[in-house]
């Protein structure tokens, strides 16, 4: 893979940073220990801080683990409200931080 491949998607140029970030992050988070690292050489590739907390943040809430252990709990519709919260919760979050830093 191009190193500047990750840039040309998830860079500070691209409009749809934050959101690619939000809906890649469920699915690729694995565990804590192992998201740190991975955001960190998404990074040095050229991925946006913005997209960067987003990618985190999205992965520890909409992540197929976490998705598993609520959905029996809730029916449908709420289900989905929680997806759809959390999904606009992690975007805003990855543009707070990235207009800040």
């Amino acid at each position: 893979m191009e190193p500047n491949a990750v840039a040309a998607y998830v860079g500070h140029d691209s409009a749809f940073a934050i959101p690619l970030a939000v809906i890649f992050g469920g699915p690729a988070y694995i565990d804590g220990y192992a998201a740190l690292p991975l955001t960190r050489a998404l990074l040095e590739h050229g991925m946006s801080n913005g997209a960067a907390m987003a990618f985190l943040v999205s992965g520890g809430v909409v992540s197929i683990w976490g998705a598993l252990a609520i959905f029996p709990v809730l029916k449908l519709k709420p289900f989905l409200l929680y997806l759809g919260l959390a999904a606009v919760g992690s975007m805003v979050s990855g543009w707070a931080f990235g207009a800040l830093y």
